[in-house]
Formats: structure tokens, sequence, C-alpha cells
């Protein structure tokens, strides 16, 4: 769009000339001089502001990528793929909170929590485990001297039963702890998919009132184009004078700046 901004501030110093000779003519009155500088005053502003603008953000973008100044760096449009029509928002919605890393890692930490609250759950019923000890004697004591019978290879096998008795009130404490800890893994599980499905209908909300603004602005300048062309064959006959081709040029030109902003 600055090429535009460009050639709209051009059109406006030559609109401003061409006021100033119907001033001097008296065709014109002073105070239309006075807005017609006025107004190739802001168009310069604005393209010096855009000037700098564009040369800013090229030297933070060199400063961060580290792209030499003898290189030229080559500006493309950005263009965003429309979504498809045949997908309504709550599928995007789902689509987003499908393949979004940050739920995904809140689900695990869900089911590791479910996990951990089971285990509590299972440490309130009485265990029983299988136990064995294995044993290995050496001669350094001289057992085989002292026993008619001896073995050096000895195993002891058994059962264990714990009833957790005298462990209710430390067990409950542990549960409550737990399921706390999973309480707020759900919260933020069911906050951030708000948060993902709320972003999502905003941007598809704005996508879809850009594309409504990028219409009226494409009407907008068919319109101007249209019209300066009307003006351009008056002019040609005769009918109208050269103040009001150049303001159906400027009038186009603000429209290709709106046209290009959308």
């Amino acid at each position: 769009s600055l090429e535009y901004v460009r050639g709209r501030a051009a059109t406006r110093v030559e609109t401003e000339q061409i006021v100033e000779e119907r001033v001097q003519a008296g065709l014109e009155p002073p105070l239309g001089g006075t807005r017609a500088k006025l107004n190739t005053a802001r168009s310069r502003s604005q393209t010096v502001a855009l000037e700098n603008q564009i040369a800013m953000l090229e030297f933070t973008l060199r400063d961060l990528t580290g792209i030499p100044q003898s290189e030229t760096i080559l500006i493309e449009p950005a263009e965003v793929p429309a979504p498809s029509r045949e997908e309504t928002v709550e599928q995007l919605v789902g689509r987003a909170l499908e393949n979004n890393q940050g739920i995904k890692a809140l689900e695990e930490e869900i089911r590791a929590k479910e996990f951990l609250v089971k285990s509590e759950e299972a440490l309130r019923w009485p265990r029983i485990n299988l136990v064995g000890q294995y044993g290995l004697f050496s001669n350094i004591n001289n057992y085989s001297d002292y026993f008619r019978k001896f073995s050096r290879n000895n195993a002891v096998f058994g059962i264990s039963i714990l009833v957790p008795v005298y462990a209710h009130d430390r067990f409950s404490a542990r549960m409550m702890k737990v399921q706390a800890e999973l309480a707020a893994v759900h919260y933020r599980w069911t906050d951030a998919r708000a948060t993902v499905s709320r972003q999502v209908r905003r941007m598809v909300g704005e996508m879809q009132q850009q594309s409504a603004a990028q219409e009226v602005a494409r009407l907008e300048l068919e319109l101007a184009r249209r019209s300066l062309d009307v003006v351009l064959a008056q002019y040609q006959d005769g009918r109208i004078n050269r103040l009001a081709v150049e303001q159906a040029r400027i009038e186009e030109d603000e429209r290709w700046v709106d046209f290009f902003q959308e």
C-alpha cells in the first residue's frame, strides 16, 4: 500500500497546484487553497509515517534474523487461508481442542492423578503379600562341626497380611489431598478448553468480519475506478475541468489504500 500512498501524495500536490491557480484566477475562494494545502500536508505526513514504520519493521527483522544490510528483503502479502465452508464453528472448535498440546498435557496429568486416587483407595483394604527369604551360610563359623545336619542353603517362605486398623485418619488425609489435586487439574483442563473455544470463536468472527469489510472495500474501489473512467471521459469531452479529474484520482487512491489495509 506504500505505492498507493505515495501516488495519493503526488496527486494531492497536483490538486493543490490546480486549486492555487484557480484561487489566483478568482475561480476558487482562498479557503479552498488552504484546504488543499492541508490535505497535501496530511498526505505527506501519512507517507512519512508509513515509510518510517516499514523501515523500523525491516530493521527489527534484520536484527532478529541476522540478515545483513546488503541483502534485499522481499515482502510477500500475507494470506490467511479461509476456513472451509463445509466446516462449522463447532467442528473448528473440536479440531482445535483435539490438536492443542496444552490440553493434551492436562489430560495426561488427569489420568495420572486418577491412578493416584485409585492407589490411595486400594491402601484402605487389607493386603496379602507373599514374602520370602534366602540365606547362604559360610564355612567360617564351622557350623558343620557343631551340628549333625547342616545345610548352607536356607530359604523361608510365608504370607504377610496387613490390616489397616489404626491408619484410617492418615489414609483419609492423603485421599483428600490427592482428590483436591485431581479437582485442581480438572479445573485447569476445563478452563483451558473454554479459553481455546473462546479464541477460535473470536477468530472465526474476526475473519468473517474482515471478509465482509474486504468485500465492501473491493466494491468501493470498483466504484471509484468506474467513476474515474466516467470523469476522464467527461474531461476529454470538455465538460469538466482538471480539478475534478484530480479529485477523482485522489478518491481512487484512497480506495486502493483502504482495500490493501483490509
